[in-house]
Formats: structure tokens, C-alpha cells, sequence
């Protein structure tokens, strides 16, 4: 494949990826990759050898991360997935595709990772870089969420345990059910900064809380 070749087959595929990506949300459990995969349509991307060697040429470049940040995204909403271990992600299917005999280099892996970054898609969980919270979701938007569910359900000026949000039964069958307790934090410090709640720190995770302020606050 020339380099020509190469952007426009990338520009086709970002637009029949676009096409198709307003499917419903179907939700896995797994925190790690080793899921059932059987289930997630990889788009038509996926299976093109161009996709899995960084692109020297820059505007193919960016076009190429940005396909990988959306695939990322869209595979770890799938499956529930918020955190990815860049060792096992490197012989993982997202990255390796066996029917081509082609995978995304540990570099390659590293730049989509730091695309996802800073892109607020994405935080590595240590200065290591060895993992990293994927935002399928982006914080706000759980923050969204739970303050919706505070008001509905009388939690306003309420204290509520983090335990209790991520596992109790007052959550049964809500989208935020079930969230790894540092995602759930996150959240909870957007809604912080925005007025909306008080986060506090217990001596364990288990015991971590958040207060509800009303909105006009």
C-alpha cells in the first residue's frame, strides 16, 4: 500500500465506522482483557494491514489514532472494560489480529494509549504507565448520572457511602452500578468541582462518601 492509498483507505473507513457507530450499549463485567470477544463487530478498519503500522505521514497519522482511540472506546463500552494492562493488551485481539498475522506494535499501543490521555479519553494509573483507566464514558457524563439518581431519589443533602452507590441495592439496574471504585471517585470529584457534592475519605475505600448539594447551591 502507498502512502496515498493508505490516508484514503483511512478516510473511507473512518467514514463507514461513523456510519455504524450509533449501536445500543451492551454491557460485559470484566475489569481485564479476557473477555469473550465473540460478541464486539470490529469495524472495517480492523481488518485492513495498514491500520496496524504507524503511518509516517502526519495527517494519516492523526486519521490512524483517531480510528484506534474510537475502536478502544467502543470495544471496552462493550465489554464494561475500564482498565487495560499494556503487556497483555499487546496479545490481546483488540490489538492483534491473527487472521491478518498483523498487531499493533507495544509502541504503536503506548501512542494510542497517550492519544486516548490527552484526548480525556483516557489516565494512566501510575507514573509507570503500565495501565490505564479507559473513559468509555468520560467522568462527567457518570457524573451526570449519579446526580440524576441522587435527585430522584431523595438523596439530595444526603451522606451515601461509595460502596453503596457501586453495589447496593437502591443502584440495582442503573448504568452505574457495579463501577470500579476509582471510576466511581472520579466522577464523584467532577461533581465536586462542580458544586454538586463533597467527597469524603474514609479509613478504606469501603468507607469513602459523598454528600449531595441541590443544584442551585
Amino acid at each position: 500500500y502507498s502512502l496515498v492509498t493508505n490516508l484514503y483507505l483511512l478516510d473511507k473507513m473512518a467514514v463507514r465506522s461513523d456510519r455504524s457507530a450509533n449501536r445500543d450499549d451492551l454491557f460485559g463485567r470484566s475489569l481485564v482483557l479476557t473477555v469473550n470477544m465473540a460478541s464486539f463487530e470490529f469495524p472495517p478498519y480492523y481488518h485492513m494491514p495498514p491500520f496496524y503500522t504507524i503511518q509516517p505521514v502526519l495527517a494519516t497519522r492523526q486519521k490512524q489514532v483517531q480510528l484506534w482511540s474510537d475502536l478502544i472506546c467502543s470495544f471496552c463500552r462493550h465489554h464494561r472494560l475500564f482498565l487495560l494492562d499494556v503487556e497483555e493488551a499487546e496479545s490481546s485481539v483488540l490489538f492483534c489480529n491473527k487472521q491478518l498475522n498483523r498487531k499493533l506494535s507495544h509502541e504503536g499501543i503506548l501512542m494510542m494509549f497517550d492519544a486516548l490521555v490527552t484526548a480525556g479519553r483516557g489516565e494512566w494509573d501510575s507514573p509507570s504507565h503500565k495501565r490505564i483507566l479507559v473513559h468509555w464514558r468520560r467522568p462527567e457524563e457518570w457524573a451526570q448520572l449519579l446526580y440524576a439518581w441522587a435527585s430522584q431519589h431523595g438523596k439530595i443533602e444526603s451522606v451515601e457511602t461509595v460502596y453503596s452507590l457501586r453495589e447496593g441495592d437502591d443502584t440495582q439496574g442503573t448504568e452505574f452500578h457495579g463501577l470500579p471504585h476509582d471510576v466511581m471517585m472520579i466522577a464523584l470529584q467532577a461533581l465536586e468541582r462542580a458544586g454538586k457534592a463533597q467527597v469524603f475519605r474514609g479509613s478504606t475505600s469501603d468507607e469513602d462518601g459523598v454528600k449531595f448539594f441541590p443544584s442551585s447551591r
